[in-house]
């Protein structure tokens, strides 16, 4: 360190500075706005106004440092004060003045210096106003410019002292007056800054020599005018009100003013401006302007370059390593120096960048680039490169390995360097650490298999409490039912009937905590389809009249007349919403009436009201309501029941057909619950209507007689049920209580269809079905299997269907349930054992003949057309595995041959439509065989109709 030499006038210079009466003086605004100012101009974080004295620096004014005074003997402003210009020192650790100061090495750990001497008017230097920051930089002249302005500032602020003094002089004597006129004069008319007075209506006093120059205007024909009179008006309005401030203040302001100059062009100012008051009391304001033109570009320049410079930085977390065509190392960043323990000095045109690599991965990707046609690469530096010496940025994950021998992962992109000609003159490896990505990779996939693990737990638990709750309520149903059959009196009926609705409820229950698990799990989809949002409407309100007139309620409904005859989307969740809220509004309802109204919002969606006169719900229960589990009350629940879940699915399933839930309540007054639903408008043409069939139970026989059906039931209460129900359909059955008596009985005997339940004893109802269609390879045989399971989680259905089940039967069920799926397997056995034969319909033909024989050529044409392209997606589908896609299609072929009375066609259609959720593939592609061939028989019926139109046409 190199201590500061003493100026040759230091006495002279001490007198003087003492003769200041500064030092060990209170902080002043006027010196602390000049190093607030110094240090944003410069953009430092330090700015100080220093004086030098005979053993220490003292600071009278500080800007971002909080220390008051440091030794001279390492000051650099002692350096600073002993030349005229300003002193500057770049990089301080890089200066043998100072690499070693105390100032440097430790706090403030000064990197950059720039200071100017401050000195009175007789040239002795009192000490300095200097810029600090903690790391190396340099000034732009305009920079230095500035500090050299601001240091003048400082000086007159000192000199101002002076100056004070003078004017008291002044006052007792006329002479000192005239000399100290004459100082004030020389130093207004000399300074580099515009100095101005001006009285309280901002009409001009006084102005300096550097204003005249500047303004190409004399103090004379300054005087007595207002800044709007002489500058344009708008510039002139907003300097005077800046001096109104000033002078309504008191206080010292700095303002930076915008003022059009002689040149033409507009030149920004720092002005600052205070407050002046006479012996009198009049009030004037004087200033002093400094033109910042400059440095406000050079500011903005500086600004724009820092942001620069921050944003190499903040995107430069990453070892940046550059290498000439050989691979040797010429630049290695900071960053790569902290993250592999080598210094710049070790690397830089002494190593390759192999130096940096697993040597063994470099053989390994080098092994395995050589492996593509016409590549070799030796295991080296081109095994790094060759990729980005075909062109562009190659990215790729590498292992870096450290000098003391550890490695870390590193996703590394090599760029070619190339010459203004093209030719590659060397490579740039940026390589960003992914040590912490690996690690959170690892921590997902841990988290993944810990969530798949819990929810495995959690979707066993659910099956298996489906399992246990739903056999017995099987068996509870099934028994309650025969009961009722039975002569009961009407104590014993009404009773029976309490068992019944219990069960039910409970069954309710059981399907709401599962419908929420498959919605919880994202595994609810919708079924899309045309329906009349009508005949759903008066369906909903079928269901719960008896209910409704049991309770004194009357439920109505209003349909909008705009909303189309068919629209299209899922019925079966729409109702399921329906039924919730109407259920819902008719518990809490023991009087009046229950609304339900459709109508539409625009052209994408519908909204469904159901409003009660029931009880109403608290204000503070309504933002909660659709929550899961949540209840208006404890003392709502423990009365009327529920789950808490019925609503929050109803929200789900509102979500999930893109619209809203909510609802308007008044407490005693009931309420109306509002959902919307996204639709589109369906084809206008009416759906054919459903067959309609008379339930006639005895007419489930296969070639005239009775089918035999064998139940595999290991529980006691549910086998007698079941047993009950199919003789009651005249059925034949025999029973037996597990698997492996299922196949002891089958190879005594042969059944039409087995009731397979999934759990049992001994051998469950999977293991048994895989062992009998294994026997069954070896035939043509094929036995029909419907499971019978109380598991209703989701993928149920896919396992029965994939052990070779052919349909699927869940506990509870009714004997409606029973019968329809019985009815399925028997149209699936003998296709067209009730089918009508004629293949079209006379009277239907004879309609469209009444149009003319074109319109039936015409119509034939076109159905002609449909129904073989949809033979071809039905064919599709079924190659694909895509069973589900089979209803959509056979629908459309159901709807179309319905308008020519192709029954036999029709049938086929629906028997498929209604078993694609069931049927494995075989099954369905016996049915879609059947469906083809009846429609190349209804293609010829057709042409022959044609033909014999156009006989009686002619």
């Amino acid at each position: 360190m190199v201590e500061p030499a003493l100026p040759v006038t230091e006495q002279e210079r001490l007198r003087a500075l003492y003769a200041l009466q500064l030092l060990n003086s209170p902080r002043e605004e006027r010196f602390d706005r000049i190093t607030r100012i110094a240090a944003k101009l410069l953009d430092m974080p330090i700015a100080i106004i220093t004086l030098v004295d005979a053993e220490r620096q003292w600071f009278k004014s500080t800007y971002g440092l909080a220390v008051q005074e440091t030794p001279r003997s390492i000051s650099f402003c002692g350096h600073t004060i002993l030349g005229d210009s300003t002193f500057i020192v770049p990089n301080a650790l890089l200066d043998q003045r100072f690499f070693d100061n105390p100032l440097v090495v430790g706090g403030p750990e000064i990197r950059f210096y720039a200071g100017r001497s401050i000195q009175t008017e007789d040239g002795n230097k009192m000490g300095t106003l200097c810029v600090i920051d903690r790391k190396p930089r340099t000034l732009t002249e305009a920079e230095i410019e500035l500090l050299t302005d601001l240091a003048m500032l400082a000086q007159n602020e000192l000199t101002a002292i002076r100056l004070q003094e003078a004017l008291d002089h002044i006052a007792k004597s006329d002479l000192a007056l005239r000399q100290e006129r004459q100082i004030l004069d020389a130093f207004m008319n000399h300074s580099p800054a515009i100095a101005f007075i001006k009285d309280s209506e901002s009409r001009s006093i006084f102005m300096n020599r550097r204003g005249e120059e500047l303004f190409k205007v004399s103090d004379a024909e300054l005087r007595g005018k207002r800044d709007d009179q002489w500058l344009p008006p708008e510039v002139g309005r907003v300097i005077m009100e800046n001096d109104r401030k000033v002078l309504a203040s008191n206080q010292v302001s700095e303002f930076i003013e915008a003022v059009p100059m002689a040149d033409g062009r507009t030149h920004q100012w720092l002005v600052f401006k205070f407050p002046i008051e006479r012996e009198s009391g009049e009030k004037l304001l004087g200033g002093v302007g400094i033109e910042i033109t400059a440095r406000l570009a050079a500011e903005n320049a500086l600004n724009e370059l820092s942001t620069l410079q921050r944003a190499i930085l903040d995107s430069a977390n990453f070892a940046i390593v550059s290498a000439d065509t050989d691979g040797t190392i010429r630049t290695f960043n900071s960053t790569a120096q902290s993250w592999l323990g080598y210094s710049e000095e070790e690397v830089v045109g002494k190593a390759a960048i192999t130096l940096l690599h697993d040597l063994g991965e470099i053989e390994k990707r080098a092994a395995a680039q050589s492996k593509l046609p016409g590549i070799q690469i030796a295991p080296g530096v081109e095994a790094l490169v060759c990729e980005a010496r075909a062109g562009g940025a190659h990215e790729s994950e590498w292992t870096y390995v450290r000098k003391e021998g550890s490695t870390f992962p590193v996703m590394l992109s090599v760029t070619a360097i190339r010459d203004s000609s093209g030719t590659i003159t060397g490579f740039m490896a940026v390589a960003r650490d992914i040590t912490a990505q690996k690690k959170h990779e690892a921590a997902m996939i841990l988290a993944k298999e810990e969530a798949e693990h819990a929810n495995r737990a959690k979707s066993q638990f659910l099956a298996n409490m489906s399992h246990e709750v739903r056999t017995p309520l099987n068996g509870i149903l099934g028994v309650n039912g025969m009961l009722l059959e039975s002569t009961l009196s009407s104590e014993q009926k009404h009773l029976a009937e309490t068992v019944q609705f219990s069960a039910e409820s409970l069954l309710s229950i059981v399907n709401d905590i599962l419908e929420f698990s498959k919605i919880e799990a994202g595994h609810l989809n919708l079924e899309l389809e045309d329906f009349p949002v009508t005949e759903l409407i008066s369906g909903v309100v079928d269901l719960h009249s008896a209910r409704a007139q049991k309770k004194g309620v009357l439920i109505e409904s209003s349909i909008d007349p705009r909303i189309p005859k068919l629209v299209h989307g899922d019925p079966g969740r729409l109702r399921q919403v329906l039924n919730n809220l109407v259920g819902n509004a008719l518990k809490f309802s023991e009087h009046g009436a229950i609304r339900i109204a459709v109508e539409p919002l625009n052209e994408d969606f519908l909204r469904f009201s159901i409003t009660d006169e029931g009880i109403g719900i608290a204000p503070e229960a309504q933002a909660h309501i659709f929550e899961a589990f949540v209840q208006a009350d404890d003392s709502i629940t423990s009365h009327y029941g529920g789950t808490g879940l019925g609503l929050s699915i109803c929200r789900q399933l509102a979500g999930l057909m893109g619209g809203e839930i909510g609802l308007e309540s008044v407490p005693g007054n009931g309420a109306t619950f509002w959902f919307t639903i996204r639709f589109r408008a369906a084809s206008q043409m009416p759906l054919p209507p459903e067959p309609v069939e008379e339930f006639d139970e005895m007419s489930i026989r296969l070639a005239g007689r009775p089918l035999r059906i064998l139940l595999a039931e290991d529980n006691r209460v549910n086998r007698m049920v079941a047993i009950h129900q199919l003789q009651a359909i005249g059925c034949q059955v025999e029973s037996v209580e597990n698997g492996r008596a299922a196949l002891e009985m089958l190879e005594r005997e042969s059944f039409d269809i087995i009731f397979m339940d999934c759990q049992m004893p001994v051998m469950d109802g999977y293991s048994a079905t895989i062992e009998i269609r294994r026997r069954e390879e070896a035939s043509s045989n094929h036995t029909w299997i419907i499971a019978v399971t109380a598991n209703a989680m989701d993928g149920e259905r896919e396992r029965c269907l994939e052990v070779g089940m052919d349909d699927y039967l869940s506990k509870p069920f009714r004997r409606v349930e029973l019968v329809n799926v019985i009815r399925r397997i028997v149209a699936q056995i003998a296709p067209v054992a009730k089918m009508n034969s004629s293949s079209v319909g006379s009277e239907e033909i004879a309609q469209f003949k009444e149009f003319g024989h074109e319109m039936l050529v015409s119509v034939a044409q076109a159905y002609q057309r449909e129904s073989r392209l949809i033979l071809l997606h039905l064919e599709e589908s079924l190659a694909t595995g895509n069973l589900g896609q089979l209803t959509a299609g056979c629908h459309k072929l159901r709807g179309s041959s319905a308008y020519f009375g192709a029954h036999r066609l029709e049938e086929l259609c629906l028997n498929l439509e209604q078993s694609s959720g069931t049927a494995n593939r075989r099954m369905a592609g016996k049915l879609v065989a059947a469906i083809k061939q009846e429609t190349e028989v209804v293609i010829a019926a057709l042409d022959a109709e044609c033909t014999a139109s156009l006989a009686e046409f002619l």
